[in-house]
């Protein structure tokens, strides 16, 4: 190989791009047709390498350059034909075997004239006969050369065509790289920014939530007032999922969505979704019907938060595409397998398209039908219910209806220390010595309802801002439990755990916060902790959660002196009669759910009802058994 002086090598040792061996100085080259440095062993000139190193050195560049000493590059041109090398080749190799012949001539004696003609006769023959041999391998030699030389020539295009297209992929596969990793990159900024914008939005969201449910629970409020706050509670509930639901596509396309299970009350998360789209179903003249069998189990293990997502995203879209008719949501429970189904009767949805709604941002055309919505829900229930080892399943009419069935493993629990917390959150203190709770949160609005919540309660509530102050809480005051937060400053709430748990503490730790999902998988934290709490959350949960891990019995103001308050006070109103019967009989003939519930409300406002009249009627009424209701009514109609 002949040294490429235009690549000046620095250093003393170097690595061979192509057998990847370390060589000295001496040793390398560089190679313009790898444009990459060699070896001088690795040198093996190929139909690529066309001798670009060394173009002067082949044997046809040296006789070139011999011939254009004495004759012009017009006079060459000629010569370069196959015919004309041809001839050469045959002129040469004739004049070769002519002199052979003539050596051979001279070297036999002739001893008379008559073998002298003989022998010269044969020689002639010969020489006619090999120079006809020689004419025609001379040509078969210079065809086969110049055969060999187009298709070489024609190989190296090919070759050169061929490095160049891999050069280009080569170029393209590293910008396809960059872009993907800067793709990467801004997705990963995109999800930490969603991720810290839900942890601000759903801050302020649960202060507003909790005194939401905080006011519509207290006995003062007028009545005019409950409904606003039942308002404001349900569609910050709606928030809540909206927000919800923005996280979980990020964490579907990053792959990272997970399991968090915990130990909930079934029914009461049924109830409460039921009474989220109450309203708007009657606002579009729809019934909007419910079965939950009695054998329900009151706790069941699993991912709360996922399963009140999957049904929240499948009777929102029931409720929005059925323009006339009824929605209807039915459960049933058996062999630790929940089934959930939501059926309606909206425009149903071809076959063809059963598949393709489950796609994100999909959508069945269909012009009759304008709906808000970003076209995830079905793709998000989809993904947390496989995720869950469970299915969804679709069964559809066009011009009928659709029925979504949800199939997700909820095992039964069995803690009978665990009571279920009274949906209507009537609970005003408990039994036992005064309890003490720390609640540490950087947010001055946090630790004030958590204040606000259990103090009334009876409980001691002591508040730090970081988790420094709490520790120094812990050290100074007999701690029952503590409520963290974990995004604060300086040290966050996992450090402050483990610190906490260091310090040989085993008092019962409540995680509160919007991120648990987010951080629950670093450093091993769970074992740190007890339990968690989302924010936002629900009273009730939080009630339920002092509860177990406090092991103490709450007090309920429907205890027996409430009971007897309410009857002396129902005994100033007059006795129902068989009119208001008779005009709630009206409204259970219809089936309408809403209109007797507040009918029913009304009456027991301004007549005195038997208690448990008025909980037998709500209780069927809440069951959907508007024939039995009718069948009391009737028997309280024929008493009078």
């Amino acid at each position: 190989m002949i040294p490429n002086d235009t690549q000046e090598l620095s250093g003393n040792e170097h690595e061979c791009s192509l057998c990847e061996t370390t060589f000295n100085k001496a040793g390398m080259r560089f190679c313009p047709t790898y444009n990459q440095l060699v070896s001088t062993s690795c040198c093996n000139p190929d139909v690529r390498c066309e001798d670009q190193c060394r173009e002067d050195a082949t044997l046809s560049a040296q006789a070139l350059s011999f011939f254009k000493r004495y004759f012009s590059v017009g006079n060459l041109h000629p010569l370069s034909t196959s015919i004309a090398q041809s001839l050469l080749l045959t002129l040469l190799l004739t004049g070769i075997s002519a002199t052979i012949l003539v050596l051979i001539y001279w070297q036999i004696p002739m001893t008379t004239p008559e073998l002298k003609s003989v022998f010269t006769a044969t020689l002639f023959k010969i020489f006619f006969f090999l120079l006809i041999i020689i004419g025609v391998v001379s040509w078969l030699f210079t065809l086969a050369r110049f055969s060999n030389r187009l298709t070489l020539n024609e190989l190296r295009a090919q070759t050169k065509a061929l490095a160049t297209e891999v050069a280009a992929h080569e170029r393209t596969a590293r910008a396809y790289q960059l872009a993907k990793e800067e793709a990467e990159s801004a997705n990963k900024a995109k999800s930490r920014y969603l991720a810290g914008l839900s942890h601000e939005l759903i801050t302020p969201l649960n202060v507003l939530l909790g005194y939401a449910q905080l006011l519509s629970s207290d006995g003062r409020m007028p009545k005019h007032a409950k409904e606003p706050l039942h308002t404001m509670k349900r569609n910050g509930e709606y928030l809540s999922d909206l927000i919800e639901g923005v996280l979980e596509v990020s964490k579907i396309e990053a792959g990272r969505l997970s399991v968090h299970r915990e130990d909930f009350q079934l029914r009461p998360l049924l109830e409460q979704l039921v009474a989220m789209f109450q309203q708007q179903a009657i606002s579009k003249g729809l019934t909007l019907s419910y079965h939950f069998p009695t054998h329900l189990p009151h706790f069941v293990s699993g991912d709360k938060q996922r399963l009140r997502q999957i049904l929240i995203n499948l009777i929102s879209n029931a409720v929005k595409f059925t323009q006339r008719g009824s929605v209807s949501f039915s459960v049933r429970y058996r062999n630790e397998v929940g089934h959930f189904v939501i059926e309606d009767t909206g425009p149903g949805i071809d076959e063809k398209d059963q598949e393709v709604v489950f796609h994100p941002f999909e959508r069945v055309s269909d012009s009759n039908t304008a709906v808000s919505g970003t076209g995830l829900g079905l793709t998000i229930s989809r993904a947390l219910a496989e995720l869950m080892g469970g299915d969804i399943s679709l069964t559809s009419t066009p011009g009928q209806g659709s029925s979504f069935s949800v199939s997700l493993m909820l095992p039964r629990l069995t803690d009978n220390n665990r009571v279920p917390v009274d949906k209507d959150n009537n609970v005003t203190g408990y039994e036992g010595p005064r309890k003490t709770v720390v609640t540490i949160d950087d947010e001055a609005d946090q630790r004030q309802l958590m204040h606000d919540i259990l103090t009334p309660l009876g409980f001691r509530v002591i508040t730090a801002n970081d988790a420094s102050e709490g520790i120094a809480m812990l050290e100074q005051h007999p701690i029952d439990l503590i409520l963290l937060d974990l995004k604060m400053p300086k040290i966050s709430g996992w450090q402050a755990a483990k610190m906490i748990r260091q310090l040989g503490s085993k008092v019962p730790i409540i995680i509160v916060s919007a991120n648990v999902r987010e951080l629950d998988m670093e450093d091993n934290a769970q074992q740190y902790h007890n339990d968690y709490l989302t924010k936002p959350f629900v009273i009730n949960n939080l009630i339920d959660k002092l509860g177990h891990w406090l092991n103490i019995e709450w007090i309920k103001h429907d205890d027996e002196s409430h009971v007897q308050s309410t009857i002396e006070n129902a005994q100033n109103k007059p006795l129902v009669g068989k009119n208001q019967y008779q005009a709630l009989k009206s409204i259970a003939e219809i089936g309408y759910l809403s209109g007797f519930s507040a009918k029913l409300e009304d009456i027991s406002d301004h007549y005195y009802m038997p208690m448990e009249t008025q909980k037998t009627l709500k209780q069927l009424a809440s069951q959907i058994q508007f024939a039995k209701v009718v069948e009391k009514l009737d028997e309280h109609i024929n008493r009078l």
